[in-house]
């Protein structure tokens, strides 16, 4: 059942549950007698305004409880994808560190900051990287090799981005 529509049902039944109650609380009105001595009313029974106290406390709880369910609960739904985005980043994440650790230290470097930013031009990598321009082409080159990454011209430099994303 959605929880939208339990919230209303359950709504629904505090409402009755409270017009029940008060038709309790005329009905003991009807009965209430007067103190001979000093002319204050009183109930027959002690145990009568705890009864209706405890009968509040149960109507305010189920309408509480109606109200978080319509206008606050999130439903199953979004929390499911919420998981399922959490685990696909945790996949995503582990299958990069295997990538990473089949790597050399420059190979991982540049592999890193590909990550951190998809299509950065070749010459923006060489500052980044601190690589010197012929070490950074022979890295690339390899790690287009093992089909890693992926280079695409961009006026006189490449555009690098990894080929599947981590």
């Amino acid at each position: 059942m959605d929880n939208k529509r339990l919230g209303v049902f359950i709504i629904i039944i505090s409402v009755f549950m409270s017009l029940i109650m008060l038709g309790y609380t005329l009905e003991i009105n009807k009965h209430k007698e007067e103190c001979p001595t000093c002319g204050h009313s009183y109930y027959k029974s002690d145990l009568t305004p705890y009864i209706m106290l405890g009968s509040v406390a149960i109507v305010v709880a189920t309408l509480s409880l109606g109200f978080y369910l319509v206008f606050f609960e999130k439903s199953y739904k979004t929390i499911v994808e919420r998981f399922e985005q959490e685990k696909n980043l945790k996949i995503n994440d582990e299958k990069f560190s295997i990538i990473l650790s089949a790597l050399d230290k420059d190979e991982k470097i540049v592999v890193k900051a590909l990550k951190e930013q998809p299509g950065i031009t070749q010459s923006t990598l060489k500052i980044r990287t601190d690589l010197s321009k012929s070490k950074l082409s022979a890295v690339l080159k390899d790690l287009e090799k093992k089909d890693l990454i992926k280079r695409e011209i961009k006026g006189k430099t490449y555009s690098i981005y990894l080929k599947k994303n981590f």
